[in-house]
Parts: C-alpha cells; structure tokens; sequence
C-alpha cells in the first residue's frame, strides 16, 4: 500500500541593518504571503522542492512618507529536502542543525539546484538563536561585515562551512560599511492538513 502526505511551507525573511554602535540604521520589514506549496512525501520521506516567494516591504518612515518595496525570490533547494528526508529517517543530521547563517553579493536568481550561495561575503557562518511555537520554527543570525559590501543574497545552512544549503534567498542591495551588522531572522510555518 503506498500513502501520500503533503507538507506545506510558508516561509519569511526579515532584515534590519544596523551600525557599528548598535545603531539601528534600516528596519527592511520582510514579509512574506506566499501560498503554501506541496511537497509529496513516501512513506514519510518528502521528495520534491517548496518554491518560496518573498516580498521585502523596505518601508521606513521619514517624514510622514513611506519609501520602497522589493521583490526577493528565494527556495527550499534540491539538497535541503534530501536532508530533511533524511532527517525523518534518522539516517542523517537532525534538522535542528539548519541554522547557519551567511549571506554574500551574488545576484543570480535562486534555484533548487543550488548549494551554496553565488558570492559569499567572506566571513565565517553565524549560528543562529532558534526558537519553535506551534507550527512555526524561527532562526535569528547577525552577520558583522568589515567593509563595504553590497549584500543582496542569503542563506541557510546546516553546517559553519561546507553543510547543506536549506533554503537562499536573493533581495534588493544592501550597502554595508566597516562594522555594520545586518540582523537576519528566518520564521518558517509549516502548516497541517492536505490538499
């Protein structure tokens, strides 16, 4: 007897820069509405890809006047669904181990062949604070730059080099100076019944 399952995702990034002081500089707002997509799953094993579609509201208020939205694309990888796969059958690391964080400058549209990111900025992975709730598990890394970047893709990993890349992301530009530290906070909702 074969059994089929459906898991659906929702994801959403959520970027704030801040300065060498601490200094909050720009509350990026990401927030994500993307309608859930199935993944089919044998036997507990969940095979395919989740296509996550994010919309970074870069609002900010000077003034009275609302500034910006971007776009941002970003997916569940080939890779990371093997993992989790894996994960569910005890024959790999537990899921709990996706929550490195690194970020770079490559533009390339996210896909799910990737496995890492395009340009990496150069410095180490931070691991993440995680934390769950019902059906919603969040991880929260700062990443500190030394110079000037321009930073417009991230990801999350299972390891602090090498690993398996979870899920990347690709948004609008942002412009870092020597010190600053951009706060990455990954919520990720898994909701229950099928289709």
């Amino acid at each position: 007897m074969e059994m089929n399952a459906h898991v659906h995702v929702r994801a959403k990034l959520e970027v704030r820069l801040f300065n060498k002081h601490g200094e909050l500089i720009r509350d990026f707002g990401v927030v994500s509405e993307d309608a859930p997509v199935s993944a089919p799953s044998r036997k507990a094993e969940i095979v395919g890809y989740m296509l996550l579609l994010l919309a970074i509201a870069g609002l900010y208020h000077f003034g009275g006047l609302l500034t910006a939205c971007l776009l941002i694309f970003g997916l569940v990888t080939n890779v990371g669904v093997n993992y989790e796969a894996a994960a569910f059958s005890n024959a790999g690391p537990p899921v709990s181990g996706l929550n490195f964080h690194d970020s770079g400058t490559g533009v390339t549209p996210a896909a799910i062949t990737d496995t890492a990111l395009v340009s990496p900025a150069g410095g180490p992975r931070v691991n993440g604070t995680q934390s769950s709730s019902t059906n919603t598990y969040q991880t929260i890394g700062t990443i500190s730059y030394g110079s000037v970047l321009v930073i417009a893709e991230w990801g999350l990993f299972s390891a602090s080099s090498g690993g398996t890349l979870w899920d990347r992301r690709v948004f609008g530009p942002i412009v870092t100076d020597p010190g600053d530290k951009i706060e990455f906070t990954y919520t990720c909702l898994f909701a229950s019944g099928g289709i």
